[in-house]
């Protein structure tokens, strides 16, 4: 039930969040329409002053050439380059929303997903002995494993910890298997590779246990060593409780404890894309806020 709610308010938290951002990136969209529709129209009117001036000047051109060097014609070529930088800038503007625009297309997404499928499949081609420039090529870093090796490390105290607790438990059971079941493997068949009779090998017989693999058999040779199941069913026991206490607790720990630190590495990196995500937004709110001024004055009245 703990966990049911755990999850319930995680999903509430982030449905929550999702459903804020969405109203920033909306209001952000349609800030950034506005600036771009004011920005237009201030180009368009000075396109045509600059063109009305033009005309102007070139018919004034034309019925006094004389009227070259005075100050007025100076301050028309002055103006003539101003216009020059306005149109550049109008240019760039339009380059950038033309950008924006690609890159929040369909085909983008497309490209990227591409890009990111070759990526996999060039990491998929790393082998044993291969050339240095591959090795150079391949190197990448990404901060999702860069998260989950320092959660890996930091937990380090713990694993060891509970490699050591292993550890003790085969070796207890392994001294203890070999006082029950030492030397009493020799069947008719012949010795099975594991049993008991000497110390390493009680020691693998214990961790194959441990790994699940056939532990059933070497519970079947135990009972045989004992006389059977009229009178050797006691030996079963040995078997079942090293099976729960070593494989369904103790091992499992370590997948408690590598589900944690993926956890706490998602968390990481998660917080870490919010925050990114939250400079750039601010990043652009500012922007936006810093054309706002420079575009207003310019816009023409409404009558």
């Amino acid at each position: 039930e703990f966990a049911k709610e755990r999850e319930r308010v995680e999903n509430r938290r982030a449905f929550m969040k999702l459903r804020r951002q969405q109203q920033i990136e909306r209001e952000l969209n349609g800030y950034r329409a506005w600036i771009d529709k004011a920005v237009l129209r201030r180009a368009t009117i000075k396109r045509t002053r600059t063109e009305a001036m033009t005309r102007d000047s070139s018919d004034e051109h034309c019925v006094d050439i004389s009227s070259v060097g005075t100050p007025l014609a100076r301050a028309s070529i002055k103006s003539t380059k101003v216009d020059g930088a306005s149109y550049f800038r109008h240019k760039e503007r339009l380059l950038r929303i033309s950008i924006r625009h690609m890159v929040k297309s369909q085909v983008f997404y497309w490209i990227v997903l591409s890009v990111v499928a070759l990526n996999t499949a060039c990491v998929a081609i790393v082998h044993h002995n291969q050339p240095q420039w591959l090795t150079h090529l391949l190197c990448k870093y990404w901060a999702s494993l860069r998260n989950l090796v320092v959660s890996l490390m930091s937990s380090m105290k713990s694993i060891i910890s509970l490699l050591f607790l292993l550890f003790l438990f085969i070796v207890v059971f392994a001294l203890l298997g070999m006082q029950l079941f030492g030397g009493r493997f020799n069947f008719n068949d012949g010795t099975p590779s594991a049993n008991f009779d000497t110390f390493p090998a009680a020691i693998m017989t214990v961790f194959q246990i441990l790994t699940g693999e056939d532990w059933n058999d070497v519970m079947y040779n135990g009972i045989r060593s004992q006389g059977g199941v009229s009178s050797g069913m006691w030996s079963a026991v040995y078997f079942i409780v090293l099976t729960l206490f070593g494989n369904y607790t103790l091992l499992n720990v370590f997948l408690a404890i590598a589900v944690d630190n993926l956890a706490n590495a998602q968390e990481l990196t998660k917080d870490e894309q919010e925050e990114e995500e939250a400079f750039n937004q601010k990043h652009a709110l500012q922007k936006a806020k810093e054309v706002s001024p420079m575009s207003a004055p310019n816009m023409p009245s409404i009558e």
